[in-house]
């Protein structure tokens, strides 16, 4: 039996086209399903709220060390997610709070503004 090369480009085309075909129905149930999941109220009324704070602190001795300048600088963020609420009955929340000193001077003692 003789195969001719275009009946075989065919074959190997249509195979892997029939696998796609079925597997775009169950992406399309797995789709349904999780919007199904997200549109519960614990998913949909949540929310979450990011805040920067940006501090610079200067301070120049006049009086004790006239050529000393104490300066430093940090950033601040914080995010507070709350979920909305599963059986009208439990919530979660979650809050993080974080700095980073991004720039301080060699003598400046942190006075409660930057922490090491």
């Amino acid at each position: 039996m003789k195969i001719n090369k275009t009946t075989v480009a065919i074959m190997l085309l249509a195979i892997p086209a029939s696998a796609w075909s079925a597997s775009t129905t169950n992406s399309q149930k797995e789709r349904d399903y999780i919007d199904t999941v997200l549109d519960d109220p614990l998913f949909s009324q949540s929310h979450m709220n990011l805040s920067f704070k940006n501090y610079w602190k200067y301070l120049k001795e006049e009086e004790t060390e006239p050529k000393k300048v104490h300066n430093a600088w940090g950033q601040g963020v914080a995010v507070d997610y709350q979920s909305g609420y599963f059986a009208d009955i439990i919530g979660f929340d979650a809050t993080y709070y974080g700095a980073v000193k991004l720039g301080a001077s060699d003598y400046f003692n942190s006075r409660g503004v930057l922490y090491n």
